[in-house]
């Protein structure tokens, strides 16, 4: 019998028909507990309490209103210390158009903020929800 199973481990027969299935399925459960999204996760619960912290974005006409300026990098970082976007980590750079989120006082490149506010709601960075504000 130990013969057997140490042949098999070198001939690496044991890895290939134990350990192989564990590691997969195991990796398997991670990839798909990952791949599940809120809105999955509140159906599959079916609880009002997860429902009501389902994020979703908001309409386009509400991510209009906050106000939309050029960047300009002397006057910027003296006020918000900030020299990149937090949602795309690309350096603001002069003449640049930006979003200023009212409440929290957060801006971001234009394209970015508009296309985050579709998908999640909420300013990026301090998680303020943008129909509030």
């Amino acid at each position: 019998m130990q013969v057997a199973l140490l042949r098999s481990l070198l001939n690496g027969k044991l890895f290939m028909e134990w350990i192989c299935p564990a590691v997969a399925q195991a990796y398997h459960c991670h990839i798909s507990a990952h791949a599940t999204t809120y809105r999955e996760e509140s159906d599959i619960y079916n609880d009002n309490i997860v429902r009501e912290i389902t994020v979703e974005g908001v309409a386009w006409n509400i991510i209009q209103k906050p106000p939309v300026q050029q960047f300009n990098s002397s006057k910027m970082f003296k006020l918000y210390n900030d020299s990149c976007c937090s949602i795309c980590f690309q350096d603001f750079e002069d003449e640049e158009f930006v979003r200023t989120l009212p409440k929290c006082g957060h801006f971001f490149h234009l394209v970015c903020i508009d296309k985050w506010l579709v998908q999640q709601g909420s300013c990026p960075m301090c998680k303020i929800y943008v129909p509030d504000l």
